[in-house]
């Protein structure tokens, strides 16, 4: 597996926030280094709000 800066925010190992893991081109993965404030950023996963039980 090989890593990639991100195109866009060109993360670093001293500055990602997260690697995202995808299958390449030839049937390798990459992981793809990038920063929170990145365009290609993935959201934060939105749960629903949970109501206490009584």
């Amino acid at each position: 597996m090989s890593d990639v800066d991100c195109p866009h925010c060109h993360a670093t190992l001293d500055n990602l926030d997260v690697r995202i893991v995808a299958p390449g081109p030839n049937g390798t993965y990459v992981a793809i280094k990038h920063t929170k404030d990145c365009v290609d950023y993935p959201p934060e996963p939105q749960l629903p709000d949970e109501e206490p039980t009584p």
